[in-house]
């Protein structure tokens, strides 16, 4: 009879889960990144935002496959690390978890041991800030038309067909947006007047800042 693994007789409760016990995916998972060297440790986060937002592309599975050979890595102990980082990241910036709460977490995954825990806490501000930022906007996207960007340029009217002598400072704003997996733009023209109007809104929202 096959004996269970380690990971079978862990029962491991992380604040990222809401006290819930670690399933295998993260056990396993955290195991093998245990055991990457530092080069392979610092180098996975390069690895690890491109693969997880497009995990079918040609130029990640590219990147893997480099990864492993550059750094003597099983390709299944590569996915299984990601999977791990994946749901630990996700839950954790899902529940806002603090830094401090997270540590408890991989450090009941290390054994007590810091080793790997520092490479993921130290990079966790930053991942939690991007992935947070990528929530809000599939929430936003969800519900319609999400700006994403603006150009502008000043033009003057001077002549037309409506009249002569017009002389009248106008201002071109683009706004691209995306709608669901579509990305488009679309050009208003404002006088000086609907200008102004969108100074006051700018400024109103600066005097309440997010809370």
């Amino acid at each position: 009879m096959q004996e269970p693994s380690d990971a079978t007789h862990r029962q491991i409760t992380l604040n990222c889960l809401g006290g819930q016990p670690a399933p295998p995916i993260v056990l396993d998972g955290w195991k093998q990144f245990s055991r990457f060297s530092e080069q392979a440790r610092n180098e996975f986060w390069v690895l690890l935002g491109p693969v997880l937002l497009t995990p079918d592309s040609k130029a990640n599975q590219d990147l893997v496959a480099l990864f492993c050979k550059k750094n003597n890595i099983a390709p299944d102990a590569l996915l299984s690390a990601v999977g791990c980082c994946e749901v630990l990241l996700k839950q954790s910036v899902t529940m806002d978890l603090a830094s401090h709460l997270l540590r408890q977490d991989l450090l009941a995954l290390s054994d007590d041991s810091d080793n790997p825990t520092e490479y993921f806490l130290k990079r966790y501000p930053e991942a939690k800030k991007e992935l947070r930022q990528r929530m809000l906007m599939q929430a936003l996207a969800a519900h319609g038309k999400v700006m994403t960007g603006l150009d502008w340029r000043l033009d003057k009217v001077q002549h037309s067909s409506h009249g002569n002598h017009l002389n009248t400072d106008i201002v071109l704003l683009t706004l691209q947006y995306t709608e669901g997996r579509r990305q488009d733009s679309i050009t208003l023209q404002l006088t000086r007047e609907a200008a102004q109007k969108l100074k006051v809104f700018c400024d109103r929202m600066n005097d309440h800042p997010a809370q």
